[in-house]
């Protein structure tokens, strides 16, 4: 799609201010001239005027190319300092208006030249096609009426930027009354960068939107708990955000007493539902933060049941100890949740978020260490050996999916088979490094320095385990250190295939297994809980441990 020109997009904030001041002004008089008098001079500081840039239907279009006898520095100072060039007329979609995000739908009629630039624009920038009339306004309700009763057809303006060495669309604009209203593609996310903005700018100008409207919520009467407060909620997400995030909210509710549940639901049956939006340095798109309901200036915010799970796996002291290795093994009481990346800026493969119900197991306080596989294996095959006092508690790495087997085999046999020992499915492995299914990005929470070793603080080496901070159940190192092979065979659409109860994907004739967690040599985004890598079971590295769990189940 082409990029959201948006460098001088409409300022929603200052927008929302202006419509609770024209509807002071109205509640003054009736007067429409005296409302459109107003807005104009509320606008002011909002839209760029022509004392900044000259808007003439006059204007010609440049010359695209580079003349022979043009430097290349000469033919970009001549397209960046080119006036708004006419493009073509817009009528607005009165019947289209969206009341919930102010979003007014044109029809653009657009001249002949602007068609090849924007071709030209998609085959440099983006893979996918999309109209070239599939733009709109973001502006209240009062803007949008006096915009609608003033003209039926609007100019439209563009300015020129530089990609590539190329010439492309950058800002696009519709003029009315000495003002340019910057216009931006139909049903998208105002979230993505925009051209030439550095990251700095970038996750200051995401973080700084308050509360953008996401969806519509519906209070369910029926079923508010008046003990707890659980006002359950059925929701409805915009399609611009449902579909770059595959987001959902699979059990919302909020919070509320009883008097205060009473006044919404009298008040109003049905809200709107907003977001804000975080980013990291290395992300390169941002996630939701959270979702809330506002009324009268007070918030609600929206919980779910990935982000409150149905135990309370805290504290259960429950601790296997391996009779051979001395390994200590902590109880993951069974329990349900919400399976995959939720924060909605992972891969397709983590995709989509669905439910799953697991039974209770144990699984390995920390990765399998290189004393405990001497003491089952005699050999030490990891690349990086451990020194001194720590030397055992290293994890062993420079083990195949096949290797693990052949461990498995024989602490088993060891055991007589008195606990069964085995590797975690993918659904176990994710269930319990977010602390029994909680909202967490990281196996913990979402400050991996804290929680796990990775590129940035590992030293280019695997560390002692147990160093960092524990997750919400006592295991360490889940997200970092060595990657931890899973029982599943790699499909990048199990997720779509899974059983919602102790889901396990082994029908793929791909071969590979599943790796999770993240190592030592990756960057946070590598580590992330709902991450999903996968290699040949034969295949051998340095980053590559595992960890066991005990089930009286078997998998196979």
């Amino acid at each position: 799609m082409l990029h959201p020109f948006a460098q001088q997009r409409w300022n929603k904030t200052n927008l929302l201010k202006t419509k609770d001041y024209l509807k002071k002004e109205k509640q003054n008089t009736s007067n429409n001239k005296i409302i459109k008098k107003t807005l104009i001079t509320d606008v002011k500081s909002d839209v760029k005027k022509t004392a900044d840039l000259v808007y003439s239907e006059k204007t010609k279009v440049p010359e695209l190319e580079r003349d022979p006898f043009e430097t290349f520095e000469e033919f970009k100072a001549r397209i960046m300092n080119y006036p708004p060039i006419p493009a073509g007329k817009a009528k607005l979609v009165k019947e289209a208006y969206s009341f919930k995000i102010g979003e007014f739908p044109l029809k653009i009629e657009w001249k002949e030249w602007i068609i090849k630039l924007n071709k030209r624009s998609k085959e440099i920038m983006y893979e996918d096609e999309v109209a070239i009339d599939d733009y709109c306004l973001h502006v209240p309700l009062n803007i949008s009426k006096v915009l609608y009763q003033s003209n039926q057809s609007f100019l439209i303006y563009i300015k020129l930027t530089f990609k590539d060495n190329n010439p492309l669309l950058d800002v696009i604009e519709l003029f009315w009354n000495k003002h340019a209203f910057p216009i931006e593609p139909y049903d998208c996310c105002p979230m993505e960068p925009f051209i030439n903005e550095n990251q700095k700018d970038y996750i200051v100008r995401v973080t700084n939107y308050n509360g953008i409207v996401v969806g519509e919520c519906s209070l369910i009467k029926n079923e508010y708990d008046i003990e707890t407060g659980l006002f359950p909620l059925k929701i409805e997400l915009e399609q611009w955000i449902d579909n770059i995030y595959n987001s959902s909210i699979c059990y919302p509710y909020i919070v509320v007493n009883r008097e205060k549940a009473r006044e919404l639901y009298e008040k109003s049956t049905k809200y709107p539902i907003k977001a804000n939006f975080e980013i990291d340095d290395d992300d390169r798109m941002p996630s939701i933060n959270k979702y809330f309901i506002e009324v009268n200036n007070e918030i609600f915010h929206i919980e779910d049941m990935v982000s409150t799970p149905f135990i309370n796996v805290e504290n259960t002291n429950k601790i296997l100890i391996e009779s051979v290795t001395k390994m200590e093994l902590i109880y993951v009481p069974g329990g349900r949740f919400m399976m995959g990346d939720f924060f909605g800026n992972g891969q397709k493969i983590e995709r989509p978020v669905h439910d799953v119900q697991l039974d209770g197991f144990y699984i390995g306080k920390y990765p399998v260490t290189q004393g405990q596989w001497k003491s089952i294996m005699k050999k030490n095959p990891s690349h990086f050996k451990g020194v001194f006092k720590n030397k055992n508690n290293y994890p062993v790495e420079c083990v195949s999916w096949n290797d693990t087997q052949e461990f498995i085999k024989q602490i088993n046999e060891m055991n007589k088979n008195e606990y069964v020992f085995r590797l975690p499915t993918e659904a176990e492995w994710e269930y319990a490094a977010r602390s029994g299914g909680k909202k967490e990005k990281y196996a913990g929470g979402d400050n991996l320095d804290e929680l796990g070793w990775y590129y940035t603080n590992s030293n280019g080496t695997t560390q002692p385990v147990g160093k960092k901070r524990p997750n919400g159940l006592g295991l360490y190192d889940m997200s970092g250190n060595v990657w931890e092979w899973c029982e599943d065979i790699y499909f990048d659409k199990a997720y779509s295939k899974h059983t919602k109860t102790n889901p396990v994907y082994l029908e793929s004739n791909s071969g590979s297994r599943v790796l999770r967690g993240g190592a030592w040599s990756l960057d946070a985004g590598g580590c992330r809980a709902a991450y999903r890598r996968w290699n040949e079971p034969s295949f051998r590295n340095s980053y590559i441990g595992f960890r066991l769990v005990s089930s009286p189940r078997s998998v196979i």
